[in-house]
């Protein structure tokens, strides 16, 4: 299906826009749906099972005990302090990595939001970065503005919430873009380390989400994994999105 600009932005006003809303808790992500039920995020529904985790946390421990030769402590006063240390490296390296993630992920919100109310793109991503930020989050930024100026497209709605009163779910998806060809793509940005078969699940999920609520279709998906360290990004695009969403 071709669609123009206009016509897209008209249904998500008419069918999307404020008919979710976030409720969030403690337990978890939840979404409140326009039948007033409260569900569970996209995220939340996935269980992840991410194995390379396991050997990456034991590897940051070993890295910890040995920087210092700390190891060679492990027999004196210090032992139970450096082996609980060890434990917690990965909650460090995790939360810091999430949090540059975060970061970056709204710089690009923010970049990309003037460039549809304005309907015209700012000229540098990078202004939009704050002052003193991690130069990850430049990066991360930069990254995002490469793969813009890769494909012919036009941003039609970011961090949009969008949910499913059939399957009971919500989420928020990260880029929905117009290309040269009509055709509606939904993009989703990671600056993880690892690309996980539980991202193209994310997507697909997003996208039956959208395509429920607005009758709109979505031709292509596409995974970005954006670089903390320069402007390259990778691109992974789902292939069997009826594999994935079952």
């Amino acid at each position: 299906m071709k669609y123009s600009l206009e016509q897209v932005k008209a249904v998500i006003a008419d069918k999307v826009s404020g008919k979710i809303r976030p409720d969030h808790s403690k337990e978890g992500h939840f979404y409140v749906l326009p039948s007033g039920k409260r569900v569970k995020s996209v995220t939340s529904k996935n269980i992840l099972r991410a194995d390379h985790l396991i050997p990456w946390a034991a590897g940051l421990a070993i890295d910890f005990l040995e920087a210092g030769e700390k190891w060679k402590e492990l027999s004196g006063p210090n032992r139970d302090n450096y082996y609980k240390a060890a434990q917690l490296q990965y909650i460090n390296v995790r939360d810091d990595a999430g949090d540059v993630g975060n970061q970056g992920h709204t710089v690009i919100e923010n970049w990309v939001n003037e460039w549809i109310e304005k309907g015209v793109k700012p000229v540098d991503i990078k202004t939009f970065v704050p002052d003193g930020s991690n130069y990850r989050i430049y990066a991360i930024a930069r990254s995002a503005e490469a793969v813009f100026q890769k494909y012919q497209v036009v941003p039609v709605a970011s961090e949009l919430l969008v949910g499913s009163e059939k399957h009971a779910t919500g989420g928020t998806l990260d880029m929905l873009v117009l290309n040269h060809k009509g055709e509606l793509e939904l993009w989703d940005w990671k600056s993880s380390n690892q690309m996980q078969d539980f991202y193209v699940c994310q997507i697909v999920a997003y996208k039956k989400c959208f395509e429920e609520m607005t009758g709109l279709k979505i031709k292509h998906l596409k995974v970005f994994k954006l670089d903390k360290f320069s402007d390259r990004f990778k691109v992974y695009k789902p292939t069997n999105a009826p594999y994935a969403w079952r």
